[in-house]
């Protein structure tokens, strides 16, 4: 008993020391804004923060695509009720904007979006989330759609540097979570051979 006890407490402290590392890893390499994609058939918006749907809104007044899909929206939301919220024009919001109501997470996400675009035919999508949503995000979704060209525009959306999470306890709580996310996500990407 003794043996098995002192090799779990290794194997914990090891596997704590690579969590370590690597949540290190992951907070040190987020970007601190999220920089501009190319053009694409479509931008794709996933919900949590009106951050992200203004950043979406701001593409899509750009030209930057003919066609914006918000995925994991509130039963019973209209593209016309997130105009005067968000302060975009209600043309825009009603001709342009699709919503999909089905998705309750990040792999239900990638799911509705992989049915909406195979719907429309489009080879190229924008994806506006989180800078610390986005890495995981961007495996989620080339694992669900891996002939389709993705890129990530990433929004900042906390009130705390991500460089000082350490003086932020429910920053912090957010990014273990996310990097826990990410590397599950990773490990299951690298098993399957999709990763890219």
């Amino acid at each position: 008993m003794g043996g098995f006890l002192s090799w779990f407490l290794r194997a914990a402290a090891v596997a704590g020391l690579l969590w370590s590392g690597g949540f290190l890893w992951f907070v040190g390499h987020l970007p601190e804004s999220g920089g501009r994609p190319a053009d694409a058939d479509a931008i794709v918006v996933l919900t949590g923060t009106s951050e992200r749907l203004q950043a979406g809104f701001e593409l899509l007044r750009e030209g930057r695509a003919k066609r914006m899909f918000i995925t994991g929206v509130a039963q019973g939301t209209h593209p016309r009720h997130l105009a005067p919220v968000l302060g975009v024009d209600p043309a825009l919001a009603g001709c342009c904007v699709e919503l999909g109501r089905e998705a309750r997470d990040t792999v239900g996400n990638a799911i509705e979006t992989a049915a909406w675009a195979a719907r429309h035919g489009y080879d190229s999508l924008v994806l506006v989330t989180s800078v610390y949503h986005g890495p995981r995000s961007l495996i989620v979704f080339r694992q669900a759609m891996p002939r389709l060209s993705i890129a990530a525009h990433l929004v900042v959306d906390t009130r705390e540097p991500l460089g000082a999470w350490w003086r932020n306890f429910a920053l912090a709580r957010v990014l273990a979570g996310e990097y826990t996310k990410y590397a599950v996500a990773l490990l299951r990407a690298r098993l399957s051979g999709l990763d890219r």
